[in-house]
């Protein structure tokens, strides 16, 4: 209604005053669509309801007041970036072109991105190294030109004392250097991977794979050689001379069913084991892992802590060198009583007879190994050898050896250490049996024979442990043998008893304790 009567009055105004000044010159009237908005409208009511009481000869300027609005950060508009919009022109006729670039040259740098910078950690201007620099240039322009006296910021405050170092010195010698070290820009790899991507890694490894037949990944053992083994086999001239033998890498199907290394320590298998849901271990991993849980290191199910011994496995190692069958022949011996150790060596000490001696004669049906017989007795000694090899026809033991060794005598001892140190290197099985024991009717003082069984049994024992220890492999085996009568019960002194029994007691202490009672 208001906007209706406003163009009526509009139209009037302007029809009178043409009437008025139809002796001027004729001008065009121009009407303006005015806004619909509400507030609009009010305040041109108000202004022409004032327009009545003016005379022809006055003249109104009409404007209207902007009101400020209070900035409300919860209130959003685009009114200011559509106006921006329009006034750079219509983004739609941008328009994009793809050409090839008419010269030969391949796209990107020349150097194929050998020079190119990784700027993902500082910058290069604003590392440490590039502080420290500015701060060196800042010192010797002060000594050059004077000192300003202007502040150049926390990091051109520097040292009274010069420094010899260069930036780059410092930098990487870390000796002056704050901060991280800069990286180095330019870094060329040559990368090969272990293993491609479909290649199963615990097939490959191990020879099992928990997922079986539903692996998405090939399941492949074959072996690779590197770059730099090929260029050494045909600098040799044995390139391709290893693959003559076409059946050298086959793989029967009772070898493939069973993984070739323990899925715990990923090597080859020391002492097979196999749990309930057919796994197979090292016996020491099994052990292990099973202190820590009695799940099993695969599936997870519970094994109760019970293992059994891979008869597979064990007869599989036992069939490479064709040994076992004729020890279970003759002595009726089971394919895992057997232990594979071609290369191992077992050393039993005072074993011409009684207990060492049967030590040795079992070494030699179930040790695959180098067994060494030793005696104080060289006679006794090389006779002992010479019953075992009578007694056990079809001997398992790779070789017999004796060698004569008194443990009371440190030169002999040092002699066998440093030949067994010569011929093989190392000693895996270590079996201390050599002692003596006086008769109870022994005419000797009681002195005496406390001297002397104290130097065999126990500081022959100890020096054989203290020369021979370090010649142990990983994983070896030390047993030494004792009598029932060096039980703690036995011990009727109850001070001697605590001593021997605290959890304190070092080899310095027993070693006193000894000399005591010997004295």
């Amino acid at each position: 209604l208001y906007i209706r009567r406003f163009v009526l009055l509009s139209f009037v105004v302007c029809l009178f005053k043409a009437m008025e000044d139809d002796q001027k010159p004729t001008q065009s009237v121009a009407f303006k669509k005015r806004s619909t908005s509400r507030q609009h409208g009010v305040s041109m009511r108000k202004r022409y309801g004032s327009d009545d009481s003016s005379s022809d000869e006055e003249e109104s300027c009409v404007f209207s007041m902007i009101k400020q609005r209070k900035m409300n950060p919860m209130v959003q508009s685009t009114l200011k970036n559509n106006a921006k919009a329009e006034k750079q022109g219509d983004l739609s006729a941008v328009k994009f072109s793809y050409a090839s670039s008419p010269l030969e040259e391949r796209a990107g740098p020349s150097d194929m991105g050998a020079t190119l910078t990784d700027q993902r950690e500082t910058e290069r201007d604003k590392d440490a190294r590039a502080q420290f620099e500015r701060a060196q240039k800042l010192q010797k322009d002060r000594k050059t030109k004077g000192d300003d006296k202007l502040y150049q910021g926390i990091n051109a405050y520097g040292g009274y004392i010069e420094k010899k170092d260069s930036a780059a010195g410092n930098a990487f010698s870390g000796v002056f250097c704050k901060g991280p070290l800069r990286a180095p820009e330019f870094v060329r790899r040559s990368v090969r991977w272990d293993y491609r991507p479909d290649i199963c890694k615990d097939y490959k490894e191990t020879g099992f794979c928990g997922f079986g037949d539903s692996c998405i990944f090939l399941h492949d053992r074959s072996d690779y050689k590197h770059g730099w083994e090929l260029e050494r086999d045909w600098e040799k001239g044995r390139y391709g001379k290893d693959d003559e033998d076409v059946h050298k890498y086959e793989i029967s199907d009772e070898e493939e069913e069973l993984p070739f290394k323990c899925l715990i320590c990923r090597n080859s298998f020391t002492d097979p084991v196999v749990t309930r849901c057919k796994h197979y271990f090292c016996e020491k991993c099994a052990l292990e892992h099973s202190r820590k849980t009695m799940k099993c290191f695969v599936c997870q199910k519970n094994t109760m802590g019970i293992f059994a011994p891979s008869k597979e496995h064990i007869s599989r190692l036992g069939n490479k060198h064709n040994k076992e069958q004729d020890v279970s022949d003759s002595e009726g011996l089971d394919a895992e009583d057997v232990f594979v150790m071609d290369n191992k060596v077992a050393l039993v000490t005072g074993a011409n007879k009684g207990i060492g001696y049967a030590i040795a004669k079992g070494l030699c049906k179930l040790f695959t190994g180098t067994v060494y017989l030793t005696a104080r007795n060289e006679e006794l000694g090389k006779d002992a050898v010479v019953r075992i090899i009578a007694e056990v026809p079809k001997r398992v033991c790779k070789e017999l050896r004796f060698y004569q060794l008194d443990i009371s005598d440190k030169d002999s001892v040092i002699r066998a250490k440093e030949y067994l140190m010569k011929e093989h290197g190392r000693i895996d099985i270590l079996i201390n049996n050599a002692g003596i024991a006086f008769k109870c009717n022994s005419t000797v003082p009681f002195g005496e024979q406390a001297f002397e069984t104290m130097k065999v049994n126990y500081w022959g024992t100890k020096q054989v442990c203290e020369q021979f220890f370090p010649l142990l492999s990983p994983h070896a085996r030390v047993v030494i043998v004792a009598s029932q009568l060096g039980l703690l019960k036995k011990i009727s002194n109850e001070d001697l008893k605590k001593r021997l029994e605290s959890a304190d007691l070092k080899m310095e202490n027993l070693n006193s304790i000894v000399n005591h009672f010997v004295e």
